[in-house]
């Protein structure tokens, strides 16, 4: 009942006359149907009679390698929905060096001793300029940032790049799962086998959620009843896809209706990762798949 009424109440809501709410789709480039310039043409068609503000973001390689002209794109967005004001680009450009020391400041503030260690030597890294022999540009990145810190935390400054990062990251997020629920006693092992096997699962998931032939691209959702198929098959174990997404990074998209429910993974970044950490394995040919991916084969087989 909620999902059917949820539609047509923010509709109605988003027509108001007197819109006091804005609409953002976070993340086009994470959904197959708006990647090409026809998908984004039918998300300008879709939204036409609402009256709030839309507010649209994707990763800059997304847009520029799908648009050679963003005027008369944005131009399009503007005069689809009868705006007073055109549609206009604004890009994120990466931080630097002071917005990156806000952040390590701001989570200091709440960190433990040992944390408020760690970060003092990240910022001493930072202030000598050392800080990039060990991670390059990835501490302007927001997301890799937080990737940094936790293994900084862990392990003090260590040169990682970004497999190393997101692997590291994932089986630390593991770790304090298991910390936080224990193993199932139904299937009692040890914590590194039951590590191996998330991430085992994780990347068989990941290369099942995938679509097309001649180019491939990755599919958003999958269904728990599949992916509860999937660990069977890999694992040999039968797990409820209540116990898998407590210890991996897929999430329910939505409310369970009936014997299953979709799920997808909670970062786009770890679904990328697990798939090319797949086709790395078996050295398959990556030519047909998305650049993200193929970018994260590239630096996966540099580290063998």
């Amino acid at each position: 009942i909620f999902n059917r009424l949820a539609g047509p109440a923010l509709a109605s809501t988003l027509r108001s006359e007197e819109p006091d709410h804005v609409l953002i789709l976070d993340g086009l480039d994470e959904n197959r149907v708006y990647l090409s310039p026809n998908g984004l043409q039918l998300l300008n068609n879709e939204p036409a009679d609402l009256r709030c503000p839309i507010v649209l973001t994707t990763r800059f390689e997304h847009l520029s390698t799908t648009f050679g002209n963003f005027e008369a794109l944005l131009h399009d967005l503007g005069s689809k929905r009868h705006s007073s004001q055109p549609g206009r680009l604004l890009t994120l450009v990466p931080w630097k060096t002071a917005e990156v020391r806000r952040f390590v400041e701001i989570a200091s503030q709440s960190a433990a001793t040992e944390e408020k260690q760690a970060f003092g030597e990240f910022l001493q890294a930072l202030d000598t300029g050392s800080l990039q022999d060990f991670y390059g540009d990835l501490p302007f990145h927001p997301l890799f940032l937080q990737f940094i810190l936790d293994d900084v935390c862990a392990c003090g400054l260590r040169a990682r790049n970004r497999p190393e990062l997101i692997e590291r990251w994932i089986r630390e997020k593991i770790r304090r799962d298991m910390r936080h629920h224990g193993i199932p006693p139904e299937h009692a092992a040890d914590r590194n086998e039951w590590l191996d096997d998330m991430l085992a699962l994780s990347e068989a998931v990941a290369a099942e959620m995938t679509t097309g032939i001649d180019r491939v691209d990755l599919v958003e959702n999958i269904e728990s009843t599949l992916v509860e198929t999937i660990a069977a098959r890999t694992l040999g174990k039968s797990l409820r896809i209540n116990t898998i997404v407590l210890y991996t990074l897929l999430v329910p998209r939505t409310f369970r209706a009936g014997k299953s429910v979709e799920v997808r993974f909670a970062l786009r970044i770890a679904q990328e990762y697990f798939l090319a950490r797949y086709l790395e394995r078996i050295n398959a040919d990556v030519d047909r798949y998305p650049l993200s991916v193929r970018e994260l084969v590239t630096e996966i087989r540099a580290n063998a």
